[in-house]
């Protein structure tokens, strides 16, 4: 027994009789302090000086000469000059920029610079979980294409069930593949439908000679890139991209906006968890939101996942302008 619950033992308990007296209760404070002197105090935090009447001054020198924002334009336009400034400075030296931001610095950096309307979390309410612009708006059938599925179908059934989508799942682990046995395609689910595929999305690397090797638990992998996916099922439209695939996400999504496969599906929403592992995914994350920018595609959401801590987060984009 702890010594702490024998002192917190209400009157008349087993734990210590009312009668005991004596060396007992001598031996009772002993006890307690040697077991609390087993746990160290927590180091000692030092916080920064910092002067804020210094910090006032420069700041209402900053300030005095901008204008007020006053209008909901004016707040857009400065979201979106702020998100712009930090792309211009990445493109003139991105090693640079690299170095300058590091730790969770990277993973607040981009934030929602557009209105998605009616935003709604689909799916469960961890890590799985997406952000959803008007789905309301979606029409009958709407194409979902879902990369990445591990143990979680709780996004896809929504979008089929309560949205009535067309919702095609893909992922090619062992261990997913096993979980869809006996799965029958374009399984009811409310007003939609699901499929699964087991399938991989590519390019897999920058090299030619492995762009398109995906081995995982053992199992080499069929890789395909989304035009050759979208074509194979027949789909000339796919309204929702959403990937999950632990790092590769640059890889496979790069290549196919700048060639236009973005544009010939009319994508109208990609939701994506990045996975920023080191400086080289960081640059093709940033590297990425200027070309989804010059694509039309804004970013409406973001959601930290805390079980990564800086290291993974959740972006959804939305086509905004041709």
């Amino acid at each position: 027994m702890h010594p702490s619950s024998i002192l917190l033992s209400p009157p008349g308990s087993t734990c210590l009789s009312p009668h005991l007296s004596g060396p007992l209760f001598l031996l009772i404070p002993a006890l307690f302090l040697s077991a609390c002197s087993k746990h160290k105090s927590p180091p000692a935090v030092t916080t920064p000086v910092v002067k804020f009447s210094e910090v006032v001054k420069a700041e209402h020198a900053r300030y005095e000469v901008l204008p007020p924002l006053r209008q909901a334009a004016e707040v857009r336009a400065s979201r979106l000059a702020e998100q712009q400034a930090l792309l211009a400075e990445f493109k003139s030296d991105p090693a640079a920029f690299v170095k300058r931001f590091q730790g969770c610095s990277r993973t607040y950096m981009f934030d929602a610079v557009v209105n998605g309307g009616e935003v709604m979390r689909i799916g469960c309410r961890g890590d799985g979980g997406k952000w959803v612009s008007d789905p309301q708006t979606l029409p009958p059938g709407a194409v979902v294409y879902s990369f990445g599925v591990c143990d979680d179908i709780s996004f896809d059934a929504q979008m089929a069930g309560r949205f009535g989508c067309e919702v095609h799942l893909f992922d090619p682990a062992p261990g997913v593949n096993s979980n869809f046995v006996g799965f029958a395609q374009g399984s009811a689910c409310g007003t939609g439908r699901l499929f699964y595929h087991d399938l991989g999305i590519g390019p897999t690397s920058n090299d030619p000679k492995t762009c398109w090797d995906l081995t995982l638990d053992g199992k080499k992998c069929e890789v395909k890139d989304l035009a050759t996916i979208a074509r194979t099922l027949g789909h000339v439209r796919v309204d929702i991209l959403k990937l999950d695939i632990e790092g590769g996400e640059f890889l496979a999504l790069t290549p196919a906006l700048s060639q236009g496969v973005f544009e010939t599906l009319g994508i109208r929403q990609l939701l994506v968890e990045v996975h920023l592992w080191d400086d080289d995914q960081f640059m093709r994350f940033v590297r990425f939101v200027g070309d989804m920018k010059q694509h039309g595609y804004e970013i409406f959401r973001k959601e930290f996942n805390p079980y990564s801590g800086q290291r993974c987060a959740e972006f959804a984009f939305l086509k905004t302008s041709p």
